[in-house]
């Protein structure tokens, strides 16, 4: 056999001649160029955003600082590009200047210049959770620029692992070379016997052992033995060849792998980046966008301002139209009284039904359509008003605020904020408006919260001068303390400008009050705009001051834009803390703001309702027989009437208990609503008053009609007018089983007597009729239960803040104790035969039943009093 080595690929390369790398195919000419690229974007980015701010937050200096720095990173994205297409074009290579090498340089550290510069231009606008373009664009790059490094570091590690894996990565070589090896083989077998053909295949397809072939080789000649080694050393050959080429393969796919994703990569960019520039300059907005578009929703505002977004989530306004009590209500009410028309959807929908008009709830298109259309009364109701809303204009179509344009939301306007300037966003831009003091800026409230309707034809006014006239006058030239737009109509019948409240006078209404001549049930914000002209009122008795609560000093948004620091604002709750708060299950559970919302909302309520009156009682006379305590309601500082609002919907109630010091119950006497003292012959009394087992039980308040039937001569024979003998109560108590004692702020919604019967028929819906609200009379003391004024008016002789209330127990079972009566004013936001009366309106299958188990009555004030001991018989 022959001791020559086989002949392989591998072949042991002689030195390579090295060329010298010229300046530009080096790395750090390039990292300095894209140091110097990056520090003056950077530099021009921040100095154009600062000037915005210096500006007054300017949207457009802040919108071109942004751009600015944008278009210059898609300018060097353009030059990245260029290094593929001088790759891949000749004509390219031929004219431009620089080897690849350069350009491969310029490509790699030019191409993290942009992105850089792509990381500026996002930083210059406040980050946020919601997915836009722009961030999508960006995850794009983020992808693009890592698998244009993972690419590099490939292309420097893969290539050195070859010489020594697979000596190339050639497969045409490697194939070329199987064919050559083929050729060689099949001319050794040329003339050569069939044994050693047969030995020849079994070698080539690899199934035998070698040892065993080269037994049965042995046996051949001495020619065909050394044609055999010859066949031998071509497979060894053969086999080396074909192991190499998958290896190369797998190189190859390596290799390829970054490329096949780095180059589409670029090009979806390049369409991420078209999208997203159409998108902010507001290109869909302009072509094919809704009307919706035009009045930025909740989850909008929220991007940047999610703590406050938060808040009012937790707010009635946010629920203002999609409130079951709501849609019920109105359903109810336009069903009695088409000619409602929108009154009740414009208020609780002052957007949302701009765009999708209706006269009742839900709006069309609500479910599943635009999120603005179920906002209720949203961000931009408010902060989207260029100038006052008039008393009441909510009511009307149309409500006056801004639209958004294509590419910003235009101007918004809130409050001064301590003479520092906005941020500057180019999503809106940021002005005072008629918000230039606590006064102007809460003007706000009278769109909506006062609630009239001119029933004359033509329409006259509500005040007895009309609003035409005197609003806006601050006038009062009767000084009555009540200005002069705020004086409501009444019969007036012989012109003397007063009503006539003598028995039997036409000008007398049933509950001995001004006959109306208007629909008034809300009249909140008139009673503001009186309190703020009385003596009492103190800088800072704004709406804002308990319903707005302060929260101190902090930021208002979510992030500041690039380099501008987060500053401090003054904070209010846009929680809009009032008495109400939505019954539907798991509303507050749904609202994504934590898992205490519910309890947070009432807690709310019970601070504001604790600061609305103050009790006082007090120990007028006791004796073996019986106790007289006085307790006075007082309101605070409130700024309103007390009670307030729809306070037809709304129970305030005093709870008057009393035991001995020996804990035994002492219970009221009976009582004479005539003489207003304890009679046997009276109408007998529960132990206490105002008692309730459960939230869902309703209070016990006696029928004034039976009041007035059993005792309605004697009071005329006293000279007291018989209260609400017409008034129809939902649920009255018989004089047998009620509670003389109540003493009940709500007010009596009725049907104002469509009919002319004569009866007023309480009722869970508005009539589109005159002074259909009625007052509640204490049946013990027939005090006519008329709201408490947070002033005094200057013509009574009484304090308008508060009224005085008599109870008297019986002291008989008590000889010899002191007597401890407890006192509470109690609120409950719906009374429980009020829901059960809307059955059959409530959206989702809810019924009242269903709604009042989330009732809760709520404590607002309490106090209590300690006799001297009762003497003995």
């Amino acid at each position: 056999m022959s001791d020559t080595k086989p002949k392989g690929p591998r072949a042991t390369p002689g030195p390579k001649p090295v060329r010298p790398k010229k300046l530009f195919e080096r790395p750090w000419p390039w990292i300095v160029i894209a140091g110097l690229i990056v520090g003056a974007v950077f530099a021009l980015g921040t100095s154009l955003l600062q000037s915005a701010h210096d500006a007054g937050g300017n949207s457009d200096d802040a919108f071109f600082a942004i751009a600015s720095v944008g278009v210059i990173a898609v300018v060097l994205m353009l030059l990245v590009g260029f290094y593929s297409a001088r790759k891949r074009r000749r004509a390219l290579q031929e004219h431009m200047p620089g080897t690849m090498m350069v350009w491969l340089k310029g490509h790699v550290w030019i191409g993290l210049a942009a992105f850089v510069a792509i990381l500026v231009h996002a930083w210059l606008y406040p980050i946020t959770s919601t997915i836009t373009t722009g961030k999508i664009t960006l995850a794009i790059l983020i992808v693009l620029v890592l698998s244009g490094i993972a690419w590099r570091i490939v292309y420097q590690t893969v290539p050195r692992r070859v010489p020594g894996s697979v000596g190339n990565l050639s497969v045409k070589d490697t194939r070329s070379r199987l064919e050559q090896i083929q050729v060689e083989i099949e001319k050794a077998l040329a003339g050569a016997s069939d044994e050693l053909r047969a030995l020849a295949d079994q070698r080539l397809s690899g199934k035998p052992k070698l040892a065993d072939l080269d037994r049965q080789a042995a046996t051949l000649s001495l020619e065909e033995q050394a044609t055999w080694e010859e066949l031998q050393r071509l497979a060894e050959r053969r086999d080396r060849y074909r192991g190499r080429e998958p290896k190369q393969e797998r190189y190859h796919r390596i290799l390829q792998r970054w490329k096949v994703l780095h180059l589409p990569l670029a090009v979806i960019l390049g369409a991420a980046i078209a999208i997203h520039v159409a998108d902010v300059l507001g290109l869909k907005e302009k072509v094919s966008a809704s009307e919706a578009h035009q009045f930025p929703d909740s989850s909008q505002c929220a991007d940047c301002h999610t703590d406050i977004v938060n808040e009012w989530k937790l707010a009635m306004h946010a629920i203002a139209q999609t409130n079951p009590t709501v849609i019920a209500q109105t359903e109810l009410a336009l069903q009695k009284f088409p000619d409602f028309e929108a009154v009740c959807t414009n208020c609780h929908a002052p957007i949302g039904n701009q765009i999708a008009h209706s006269d009742t709830f839900p709006l069309p298109g609500e479910d599943g359509g635009d999120a603005i259309l179920g906002d209720g009364v949203t961000c931009w109701t408010c902060h989207a008003l260029p100038n006052a809303p008039t008393e009441i204009e909510g009511a009307k179509n149309d409500f006056p605020v801004n639209r958004a344009g294509a590419r910003s939301y235009g101007f918004v306007f809130a409050p001064p904020i301590n003479g520092d300037f906005p941020l500057p966003v180019p999503n809106h831009q940021v002005d005072v408006g008629f918000m230039t003091d606590e006064i102007a800026t809460y003007q706000l409230c009278g769109a909506c919260h006062n609630v009239k309707v001119d029933l004359a034809s033509p329409p006259d006014g509500f005040s007895v001068n009309g609003d035409d006239v005197t609003e806006g006058t601050n006038e009062d030239i009767d000084r009555n303390g009540v200005l002069d737009e705020n004086d409501l109509q009444f019969v007036d019948l012989n012109g003397d400008g007063v009503a006539d409240l003598t028995p039997g006078s036409p000008e007398r209404d049933i509950d001995g009050t001004n006959k109306l001549l208007d629909l008034v049930l809300q009249t909140t914000f008139d009673e503001w705009e009186d309190y703020i002209q009385s003596d009492q009122f103190q800088p800072g008795d704004t709406c804002g001051r308990c319903h707005m609560l302060g929260l101190g000093q902090g930021p208002t948004v979510n992030d500041a834009p690039g380099n501008l620091a987060l500053p401090d604002r003054p904070l209010h709750s846009h929680e809009f803390v009032g008495v109400d708060y939505d019954l539907e299950p798991g509303h507050y559970e749904g609202l994504g703001v934590g898992d205490d919302a519910r309890t947070e909302v009432l807690n709310a309520r019970d601070r504001l309702i604790s600061a609305a009156v103050t009790l006082t009682p007090e120990v007028e006379q006791v004796n073996a027989r019986t106790l007289t305590v006085a307790v006075t309601v007082r309101t605070n500082d409130i700024g309103h009437d007390f009670p307030t609002g729809f306070a037809f919907a709304r129970q305030w109630w005093l709870e008057a208990t009393a035991e001995t010091q020996d804990g035994d119950p002492v219970c009221l006497t009976p009582v004479d609503p005539v003489t207003g003292l304890d009679d046997p012959r009276g109408i007998d009394s529960p132990c206490s008053s105002g008692t309730l087992n459960t939230p869902q039980e309703d209070l016990r308040t006696c029928d004034p009609r039976q009041v007035a039937g059993t005792f309605g001569d004697e009071l005329e024979a006293a000279g007291k007018p018989v209260n609400n003998a017409n008034l129809v109560l939902t649920v009255p108590a018989p004089l047998t089983d009620c509670d003389p004692w109540l003493t009940n702020f709500q007010k009596i919604l009725t049907d104002g007597d469509p009919e002319g019967t004569g009866q007023f028929l309480e009722v869970p819906f508005q009539s589109l009729l005159p002074d259909i609200v009625k007052l509640q009379t204490r049946v013990a003391t027939q005090q006519v239960m008329a709201p408490l004024k947070a002033y005094d008016l200057p013509e009574t002789t009484e304090d308008d803040r508060e009224k005085t209330f008599i109870y008297i127990f019986d002291t008989t079972t008590a000889p010899g104790q002191k007597i401890t009566v407890d006192f509470a004013l109690h609120l409950r936001h719906l009374p429980p035969y009020f829901l059960t009366g809307l059955d059959g309106l409530y959206p989702d299958n809810l019924t009242g039943e269903t709604l009042l188990k989330q009732m809760v009555v709520s404590t607002a004030a309490v106090a209590k009093v300690t006799s001297k001991r009762v003497p003995q018989v």
